[in-house]
């Protein structure tokens, strides 16, 4: 018994995790997926050898024990998730401000609709639910991935549920502890996109469906019907899943030999589901080409790429990731600036230890559902492959396949614990536990340094979170009180549309200098505010500016939080006077009376001063010498240079008192 657990489980693991580590760190890949396949041919030879049949179990857990497990890893996903949340990512993505904006729109009383108008046809409950938190603490970075944080969260949660259903709820705990500590999850838990929402209905649709099938009770083929609607206004990528189910149903009536659904639970589970795409059918009767083809408008967009290789790489994404794919869009891959994260950095989006056990935990389900006809492999089994088979056609986008992961994590958890019953076959249950500690521990480690420590400071991991864009919004928008703002950007124009959306009365964004309206900015009285982008493009508008106003100030905006040195925007205040009006000049006498009154209360510094005439000049700006790597200015009481919002909560364009900036 000792040699088989050894061989067949044990070796297996240790060669998928050596072959990818060996895959991420090596010049020579070819290497670790070498060990990765000999590791797969162990676990299948040991399966060939009838070692599969002697797996004890490892005891089950107290309920006071679980309980402080599943404390005890929300805790941990919690800190994933908003630990250093001030300073990454570096600022706002582009689709961040798009799905922000829509919320924003929706407040302003643009018509709720089950498709946005802007950002190609999104689904819009994350928006939906954006909107309370917008009322609450106002239309912002904070409120916006405050949500993603809590859909997180619940999917960690939720499954660890769908694990002690379709497994045991010791693979829900390993299950939730993977997911919780999973970077791919960490990137999009942290960013404020909509497919965050996938997975939360993605395991609540499992549970909810193979408990109903499992107990035939009417309120869980109700509850399906909801959570499968619920998805479909989540992310287009949940259009699968619904026929993944389907085609489970079928699988298991003709296949596994089960007894059939009755008409009654069908018209539950569907009539439901129905009743509730209503929005959504109507617009798909209005549009039918539209709607079907939301899903496949990327294949249009890549008329080179490989439907074969996308599969390919889609299957392997966690345990291989070409770099290839880390860009934004081409001829033959449509991407987003969040998906390439981890490729910017060479990485794949798991950690070598967490891909190891899904490559181990996906052979180890296939083979359990073909001689076993397990039930929870099966469905979890086929929902995987249709994802692939379907979303995956587009290329490995993380942000359309985030499906998937919740998947591989259930897997993962299972092969997690098959060997720890066989671990306690041979060792101390305490050994056997502390083993998956180890592996456990080490998988969040990991996956702490791949987001936080190489991801989380590479300026091209995080090139398109703009921050220099995200910086000047957020500046614009605390200063829009009584005077108009000029803001001049080169690129994500979203990003600062919906940062200063509550101000757009006194903001005005342009990408093009010609475009301003300088004659009319010459006449116009009183302060206005220019904020540029530090980019050649505007060298020429600054310096007409200056030219005009010589009696305007200027300054920089830096980047407080990754490199000070680097300005981010100039700023210039200009005090447009009219020189026509000709007023009276003051009389000698009223300026002596002024200035005279000032002196005599002056003599006590002025004698201090003729002392030492260098230390009083220079008293105001000693902070500056003792301070070289200081950034200046920032929004006021902000951590970072971006993360502090100015908006205020209160009803949406009432006007927000200034934020002060640091002199």
């Amino acid at each position: 018994m000792k040699v088989q657990a050894w061989v067949t489980l044990l070796a297996p693991l240790v060669l998928a995790i050596s072959g990818q580590a060996l895959l991420t760190h090596s010049t020579e890949p070819a290497a670790g997926g070498l060990l990765v396949l000999a590791g797969v041919a162990v676990l299948l030879w040991g399966f060939g050898a009838g070692s599969e049949a002697a797996s004890p179990r490892a005891p089950e857990l107290s309920r006071l024990t679980a309980a402080v497990l599943l404390l005890g890893i929300l805790f941990v996903a919690l800190l994933m998730r908003r630990m250093q949340i001030s300073a990454i990512p570096w600022g706002l993505n582009n689709d961040e401000g798009i799905e922000g904006l829509i919320a924003c729109r929706f407040l302003g009383g643009e018509k709720i609709a089950p498709f946005s108008s802007i950002g190609v046809f999104r689904e819009t409950l994350y928006h939906l639910l954006l909107m309370p938190l917008f009322r609450l603490f106002g239309p912002g970075i904070p409120a916006l991935r405050m949500l993603s944080c809590f859909s997180g969260l619940a999917a960690v949660a939720l499954i660890y549920v769908a694990g002690r259903e379709l497994f045991s709820a010791r693979a829900g705990f390993f299950a939730a502890f993977l997911l919780a500590v999973s970077p791919w999850h960490i990137l999009y838990s942290r960013t404020g996109l909509r497919n965050i929402l996938l997975p939360v209905f993605l395991l609540g649709s499992l549970w909810s469906f193979h408990r109903a099938l499992k107990g035939r009770r009417a309120i869980f083929f109700v509850a399906t019907g909801v959570l499968l609607a619920g998805g479909m206004y989540s992310y287009t990528s949940f259009r699968v899943i619904p026929v993944a189910l389907v085609l489970w149903a079928l699988v298991r009536r003709w296949f596994l030999r089960q007894a059939p659904l009755a008409w009654r639970e069908v018209g539950l589970a569907t009539g439901t589901f129905l009743v509730l795409m209503i929005p959504q059918i109507a617009v798909a009767l209005r549009d039918p080409v539209g709607f079907l083809a939301r899903g496949g408008y990327v294949l249009y967009q890549t008329p080179e790429a490989s439907l074969a290789k996308n599969v390919l790489f889609s299957l392997l994404m966690p345990v291989f990731y070409p770099a290839r794919f880390g860009i934004v869009q081409s001829r033959w891959f449509f991407g987003d600036g969040v998906s390439l994260v981890y490729a910017a950095v060479g990485r794949t989006p798991e950690t070598a230890i967490s891909a190891a056990l899904m490559a181990l935990g996906v052979v180890l389900a296939v083979v359990r559902f073909l001689r076993r006809r397990c039930e929870g492999e099966g469905i979890v089994l086929l929902t995987y492959f249709l994802t692939i088979l379907t979303v995956g056609l587009a290329g490995p986008s993380l942000t359309r396949l985030i499906g998937i992961l919740p998947l591989l994590c259930l897997l993962a958890a299972r092969f997690m614990e098959e060997l720890l019953g066989r671990l306690c076959g041979i060792v101390a249950g305490w050994a056997a536990r502390t083993m998956m500690g180890i592996l456990l521990a080490s998988a969040a480690a990991l996956g702490y340094e791949q987001y936080f420590l190489r991801a989380g400071t590479s300026s091209k991991a995080m090139f398109y979170y703009a921050a220099p864009q995200t910086i000047m919004g957020l500046y614009a928008a605390s200063r829009a009180v009584d005077h108009p703002i000029y803001v001049l950007y080169t690129e994500q124009p979203e990003v600062l549309q919906f940062l200063t959306f509550t101000h757009q009365q006194l903001i005005s964004l342009q990408s093009d200098p010609e475009k301003l309206e300088m004659d009319r900015i010459r006449r116009a009285l009183g302060r206005q505010e220019f904020v540029l982008e530090n980019h050649k493009r505007f060298l020429p508008l600054f310096t007409a500016l200056a030219k005009d106003f010589p009696w305007a100030e200027a300054t920089t905006l830096r980047d407080a939080q990754h490199n000070p040195q680097f300005p981010v925007a100039l700023v210039l205040w200009a005090l447009v006077r009219r020189w026509f009006l000709r007023q009276a000049p003051l009389a000698w006498r009223e300026v002596g009376l002024a200035t005279g009154t000032f002196l005599v209360l002056m003599i006590p510094q002025i004698a201090v001063a003729l002392r030492d005439p260098v230390g009083f000049l220079a008293r105001g700006g000693y902070v500056l010498y003792q301070t070289p790597e200081a950034s200046l200015p920032r929004s006021g009481g902000a951590r970072s240079g971006y993360r502090a919002s100015a908006i205020r909560p209160g009803d949406l364009g009432a006007k927000q008192p200034p934020v002060a900036l640091p002199q």
